[in-house]
């Protein structure tokens, strides 16, 4: 598989609270794949001022023959931080996007 076929995948809960140790926040986050032939690849980040965007990515193997089916995943990812403050965590699915807040101090 190429990395040329990474799509989004479907989140559905916010991201779970996070660890903070400084500056680096380890953000967890949980959805489901479409089908078996999708398996998830990584987690880009992207920080802009205070809002911490994460778009969850998977490679879909188009040659796998499989049943239909919600797969449950799970990841994280640590991020750094600039400064201080309060942020919005956002994760960007494929049929929706889910919030949360962020405090590092």
């Amino acid at each position: 598989m190429s990395r040329s076929n990474l799509q989004q995948v479907y989140v559905d809960t916010p991201p779970a609270a996070a660890k903070i140790v400084g500056r680096k926040a380890t953000i967890k986050v949980s959805g489901h794949l479409p089908n078996p032939a999708y398996q998830l690849d990584h987690l880009a980040v992207n920080v802009r001022g205070k809002v911490i965007e994460v778009t969850p990515l998977a490679q879909h193997d188009p040659g796998k023959i499989v049943a239909q089916m919600l797969v449950p995943f799970t990841g994280s990812i640590e991020v750094e931080v600039p400064e201080a403050g309060e942020y919005t965590v956002r994760v960007l699915g494929r049929s929706q996007t889910v919030e949360t807040k962020l405090k590092v101090k």
